[in-house]
């Protein structure tokens, strides 16, 4: 390191003191630095320094000295008294240092979760800032891992610089699923993840399991987030449209045509295996049933059979009782062959 040398005063026979002052202080120094200061005085004299707090003094040449000064940011004051060949001590003269000690604090590391970005701020007490990579901006985004330097230049002139490593952590992941139907009365579980001590969950309802029973709505979104414990998030959200199974019992086809060819072969009612308990009748023009069933309908629809016997051609009557708020609906079904 090079020595700066300072004049600070000049002692002569009546002590008449000429003081290099720069703007308010004497001398202004950055944390860490080494000063040598220098003062004149009468042939033969001898010196007394002394430093009051914030720097040490690490050297003495009679009438210099060399300083240096610590972490601590402050307003100091230097001394002298210069003793003469016959041992009298002159009025000790003073001067003012300010030391000044500029800090970052970045963190010794950071989390930075896999996909997302996190910013390192420097602070705004600089005049200068250069990151790793050349950036010359107070902020640095960033969005990958790795060791990320910054040096910067306060307004004294005091350079000083911190690092941050930042390691990836995994985000958690959920999935609710797409967007359903739930008609009056049922209900699905959503499962946002695992039981788990390591990930945290919250619904939008402000519950906190992993999973929840959503029931029929108008329409309601139900969200989650999850965190892990590095800190990471994902959400996920599922509206739960309510069924109108009323309207599809009204709009229920009237007609099969059960020839084999694929099309329009079985009576398919839409939404109906949303009610498993709906009870189906087909009656005959004579009142008979010719098909009945507790649970709804097959799952391929009803064939236009009667215990495996292929039915006439003709129309039928039906009644299908839901077995939820009274909810029924009658009809006609006919078969065209």
């Amino acid at each position: 390191m090079n020595r700066k040398y300072h004049i600070l005063f000049l002692i002569a026979t009546l002590m008449v003191i000429a003081l290099k002052v720069e703007g308010q202080y004497t001398d202004i120094v950055c944390a860490g630095s080494m000063r040598i200061y220098k003062t004149s005085g009468n042939s033969g004299s001898s010196f007394q320094w002394a430093v009051d707090g914030g720097g040490a003094i690490t050297n003495t040449y009679g009438d210099s000295i060399e300083v240096t000064w610590g972490n601590k940011a402050g307003i100091y004051t230097i001394q002298v008294v210069q003793v003469s060949t016959n041992g009298c001590k002159g009025a000790p003269v003073k001067a003012t240092v300010r030391l000044s000690s500029p800090a970052i604090n970045l963190a010794d590391s950071m989390k930075l979760c896999k996909g997302q970005t996190v910013i390192l701020d420097a602070g705004p007490e600089f005049m200068f800032y250069e990151w790793t990579g050349g950036n010359k901006n107070q902020r640095l985004i960033v969005d990958r891992a790795g060791t990320y330097k910054v040096t910067a230049i306060d307004g004294d002139g005091c350079l000083v610089n911190d690092s941050v490593f930042v390691s990836l952590a995994p985000v958690p992941k959920v999935n609710l699923g797409p967007y359903t139907t739930l008609c009056e009365g049922e209900t699905l579980e959503l499962v946002a993840g695992p039981e788990t001590d390591t990930l945290m969950y919250l619904w939008s309802d402000e519950t906190k399991s992993n999973s929840k029973m959503a029931r029929a709505g108008n329409g309601q979104m139900l969200s989650v987030k999850v965190t892990n414990l590095s800190g990471c998030s994902a959400s996920d959200s599922l509206i739960i449209w309510p069924c109108n199974i009323m309207a599809s019992l009204n709009e229920v086809q009237n007609t099969i045509t059960p020839n084999g060819d694929g099309k329009n072969d079985t009576w398919i009612i839409p939404l109906l295996d949303k009610y498993p308990n709906t009870r189906v009748q087909i009656y005959d023009r004579w009142g008979r049933i010719v098909f009945q069933s507790e649970h709804g309908l097959p799952p391929n629809g009803w064939d236009g059979t009667s215990n495996g016997r292929i039915l006439p051609m003709d129309s039928y009557h039906y009644i299908i009782d839901l077995k939820v708020g009274g909810m029924k609906a009658t009809g006609l079904i006919t078969i065209v062959r």
